[in-house]
């Protein structure tokens, strides 16, 4: 399976209400060190993909920054909070999840 493909399904599996981090996301696929090429595929996808993105947050269970002045981050935290996930804006452009509470977990087949 192509590794992009991969990200794009693992991502649309992830339930409402739940998230996934980046390096869980590349361990499903077997590739460990490749936590950022998961965030290079997620930018890669079309805006209007139903793909849900902002359902991948950092190791730390925080929303990766963009370098957009924090357009990107506020509409992911937006998505976040409609789907019940409970953010905690540590300063302007950051918000922070825990991640006990929402990861999702994936069942190996």
């Amino acid at each position: 399976m192509e590794f992009h493909t991969g990200v794009y399904e693992l991502v649309d599996s992830i339930p409402s209400g739940k998230v996934c981090t980046y390096g869980q996301i590349a361990r499903q696929l077997n590739q460990p060190n490749h936590s950022r090429m998961v965030g290079q595929a997620l930018k890669l996808l079309n805006p209007g993909s139903d793909i849900p993105w902002h359902r991948v947050v950092n190791s730390k269970g925080e929303i990766s920054n963009r370098g957009d002045g924090g357009i990107s981050v506020q509409r992911q935290a937006q998505r976040l909070q409609e789907e019940g996930v409970e953010l905690h804006q540590t300063t302007e452009n950051n918000y922070k999840l825990n991640l006990r509470l929402y990861m999702h977990e994936f069942t190996t087949s």
